[in-house]
């Protein structure tokens, strides 16, 4: 007979808040609890017994896993998705859509999320790849399409509630498709508004099980011994649910581990040395949550740099796809952590096992020290580098640190949102303050087309004469980078009158202006931009001004590679000149 974790009752109240028919006016489920594999199991049993029931019901989870929706193709994320499959392939028809879904050009999020719908259906729900290919018109998206037959519902379960963008998963939830219920999992401390917002919902609570419940509820299924030492593992991992699904799948019944006796077991191949690396590297990779990225976690242990292939090679022999443990499936590469080799465990309460190898308070500063040696050497410039941290920030206690990384991921919307959250941000009219502050913070690392969002917004709200130029000034910056030639043009004009008598600010504005018409094959103008720019530039570093110098010593460069000795020596001795004079 199956293996089932939940009991009957527990399983046919959630699959009475999933069923359309009684659904009412809601639009999801929250699932709370542990992420200890307990909350899919006990989707998948609900839906189970849906069907069991005669409810015809399309199944899904969707979890975008940290990609960048506005850089990643969906061919890309269809390869990722196979690296990542157990047996390292994906079926045709989801290969298929993801080609149809390649000649949108623009990288929305739609297109990875609906792609990620189809390839994660279960294997009763291939309608919804048809379904999925119908909702594609004229290379957009139509979520309405999705709409199943009369006699159909669809479950679409978000794997987290911090996996996708906010306002994907905004848009999913807000989907008005007839038999539709959305089942989101978040952990028991997030409050539903946090999930859904103000949207009506039903939260469904997983509650622990203690020993002596466990050890009653698996009698009748095991036998008396073996109910005896699954109940007592159980009970050493502190009720991590999954646990005894993954004891059940392993045979290990007359042998329960303990976490601790789980490391030593999968470290027993390493002589002495390596086994205390090997371990410090489960420990470490346990704390990563749903991507382990193998060179960040050796070059934080202290690897040598030449070394760590062949610890790579040693880890996968002792727990990965090449060992008898197979704790990790195969290798894969993941685009929001480039140049990584990334694991993913096969079974989430494997990681749930690790995590409890050592006690609450060495955990928590285990945690807490990766999150300090990540913020220091990894520039957080991903979804996933954020996820990763913010899940050390939850394990290590760092709440300050792990708030404002899921303030940014809130903000992180993909090229497919921007309407959308311009108009949130137009609506909730936020304080001036905050969207400058966003606009700091993110300028240098955020793809231009968002920071546009936040200045467009800011423009519309209405900015004073000082902040107008700041903002054009930003703003021509960013459209240059996306070469939109003609709208730096006028940003550059609009900074140059709200200016003032900033010659720092104008000179900037010039070599902006200069290099889009340059760029607009204007060169006459493009040059007079530049001669005056050098000009102004001179004139503060004559008047005592040496942070034009890093700005001289560039035009000095260019001019010396375009033969023009003449200016670059007229530069070249009003930069010596200052130099002799600060040093007297």
């Amino acid at each position: 007979m199956p293996f089932e974790l939940h009991e009957d009752a527990e399983i046919q109240a959630l699959a009475r808040l999933l069923d359309p028919q009684a659904a009412e006016d809601r639009c999801c489920v929250i699932l709370s609890g542990s992420p200890d594999g307990g909350r899919e199991s006990l989707l998948d049993a609900a839906v189970n017994h849906l069907r069991g029931s005669g409810q015809s019901v399309l199944y899904s989870r969707i979890d975008l896993d940290g990609f960048e929706p506005d850089v990643v193709s969906p061919q890309e994320y269809a390869k990722y998705l196979s690296s990542k499959a157990r047996d390292g392939h994906i079926d045709q028809a989801v290969e298929a859509l993801a080609a149809g879904l390649a000649s949108d050009t623009a990288l929305r999020a739609e297109p990875l999320a609906l792609l990620a719908l189809a390839a994660g259906r279960d294997e009763q729900s291939e309608a919804l790849v048809a379904l999925a290919d119908e909702a594609l018109e004229q290379g957009g998206v139509c979520w309405d399409k999705l709409a199943p037959n009369p006699d159909q519902a669809v479950v679409i379960h978000l794997d987290d509630s911090s996996h996708l963008p906010a306002l994907v998963r905004a848009a999913i939830l807000d989907l008005e498709i007839p038999g539709l219920t959305v089942a989101i999992s978040c952990y028991s401390i997030q409050d539903s508004r946090e999930v859904v917002g103000k949207r009506s919902a039903a939260r469904f609570e997983l509650m622990p099980m203690d020993e002596g419940e466990v050890r009653f509820w698996l009698r009748e299924r095991v036998g008396e011994t073996a109910a005896g030492n699954a109940a007592a593992a159980y009970d050493a991992c502190r009720g991590s649910r999954g646990v005894l699904g993954l004891l059940a799948a392993e045979g290990e019944w007359n042998a329960p581990l303990t976490p601790a006796q789980l490391l030593d077991r999968l470290t027993a191949s390493c002589d002495e040395d390596r086994q205390k690396t090997v371990r410090a590297f489960l420990v470490h990779a346990a704390l990563c949550g749903e991507n382990v990225p193998v060179r960040t976690i050796l070059e934080y242990l202290g690897v040598d740099a030449a070394e760590i292939d062949d610890w790579t090679d040693l880890i996968d022999e002792t727990v990965g796809e090449d060992s008898e443990a197979r704790l990790f499936g195969s290798r894969f590469q993941h685009p929001s952590f480039p140049g990584e080799i990334v694991y993913g465990f096969r079974e989430p309460a494997s990681r749930e096992r690790l995590r409890l190898a050592a006690p609450d308070d060495s955990r928590r500063r285990v945690a807490q020290q990766f999150a300090a040696w990540l913020f220091q050497n990894r520039p957080t410039t991903t979804r996933a580098a954020a996820r990763l941290l913010a899940e050390l920030c939850f394990l290590g206690g760092i709440d300050g640190d792990r708030q404002a990384l899921e303030r940014e991921l809130a903000w992180w919307a993909g090229d497919a949102d921007l309407d959308a959250l311009r108009g949130l941000l137009i609506e909730e009219r936020r304080p001036m303050n905050e969207i400058w502050t966003a606009v700091n913070a993110v300028q240098t690392h955020w793809p231009p087309q968002r920071v546009l969002v936040l200045l467009d917004v800011a423009k519309q709200l209405g900015v004073d004469k000082q902040s107008e130029s700041a903002l054009y000034t930003v703003r021509a910056g960013l459209l240059l980078r996306l070469q939109r030639f003609e709208e730096a043009c006028d940003s550059a004009d609009a900074a140059l009158a709200a200016a003032g008598a900033d010659q720092l600010l104008q000179s900037v504005l010039l070599e902006q202006r200069g290099s889009a018409r340059r760029a607009l094959g204007r060169d006459a103008e493009a040059f007079a931009d530049f001669e005056r720019c050098r000009a102004l530039r001179l004139e503060l570093l004559t008047a005592g001004d040496g942070r034009v110098i890093p700005l001289l010593q560039r035009s000095l460069d260019l001019l010396r590679q375009g033969g023009r000795t003449e200016e670059a020596a007229v530069v070249e001795q009003a930069i010596a000149d200052h130099t002799a004079r600060t040093a007297v």
